[in-house]
């Protein structure tokens, strides 16, 4: 019923006209039309934006039209149910993670619809579908646009189990070093430049990443597999930039490396 009523307009119009009745809908309703909703998420694209959140975005306003209405509903048991099976249904994988963003909006408990524990549930089935469906392809790789979340979620959830797949990927595929770090390096787009590129690996992000997996580990591996490119020239900054490389990358992963060496060494730590 939803992709014909698109088809007769347009998912803009549709999405205003379905918006409007989020606040009238009776629970049985609004879980049919949520999971409709999820299975055409590829029908809500997603809008390139300079903002940092595009509410305009089809693809956001889906999802936010998803939360409003598990959030209204008054009984937290039957809507965790249909947010867990969102996770694993909700596609493409793009979408049920929009879902998944959407859901945890909100700075205090008291914003939140579901507990910590129920989050942590939720991203767990999120991560587990993202390792299946990437197979044999790392998830750092297969889903980069998301791997700060997943990651940084799934250190909390179980550090022991991120430390063991990330280390089973570099056994059997060392090289791959490049591609975690260059995941966690932030994505920009500009007037100059529309369409999505990496800037800088800035401090910040260094220090997230090292958080979750050793630095000591990553630094060297990264010089084994990459060092005699990396030491060819220093690393360079240049903010906004749109000529990042995935070497420069590594060495500017290098550069915060030996900058944390150096203050621990002065400061005697």
């Amino acid at each position: 019923m939803c992709q014909s009523r698109i088809n007769q307009s347009s998912v803009d119009n549709f999405l205003h006209k379905i918006r409007s009745l989020e606040d009238d809908l009776p629970w049985e309703k609004s879980k049919d039309l949520i999971l409709a909703f999820s299975m055409i998420g590829e029908t809500f694209p997603r809008k390139k934006s300079f903002l940092p959140f595009n509410l305009g975005s089809p693809d956001r306003q889906a999802a936010t039209f998803i939360y409003q209405l598990l959030k209204k509903h008054n009984n937290q048991d039957e809507s965790i149910v249909v947010a867990k099976e969102l996770m694993v249904t909700a596609t493409p994988f793009e979408f049920a993670y929009e879902i998944n963003n959407m859901m945890r909006m909100g700075n205090t408990p008291e914003e939140k619809i579901y507990s910590k524990e129920q989050y942590y549930d939720l991203a767990n089935d999120l991560i587990q579908r993202a390792i299946e469906e990437a197979g044999d392809s790392p998830i750092f790789e297969w889903y980069s646009d998301y791997i700060g979340y997943l990651y940084g979620t799934w250190n909390e959830i179980d550090k022991n189990a991120v430390k063991k797949y990330t280390e089973n990927i570099f056994k059997e595929h060392p090289q791959k070093i490049k591609e975690l770090v260059v995941g966690f390096t932030p994505v920009a787009i500009s007037t100059g430049h529309p369409e999505p590129y990496k800037t800088d690996f800035p401090k910040e992000q260094y220090e997230y990443l090292t958080s979750i997996i050793d630095r000591e580990y990553l630094h060297d591996l990264i010089i084994q597999e990459f060092g005699s490119e990396i030491t060819e020239k220093e690393a360079t900054f240049s903010e906004p930039r749109d000529d990042q490389t995935e070497i420069n990358i590594l060495r500017q992963f290098i550069y915060w490396y030996e900058k944390e060496k150096e203050r621990k060494e002065n400061s005697g730590e």
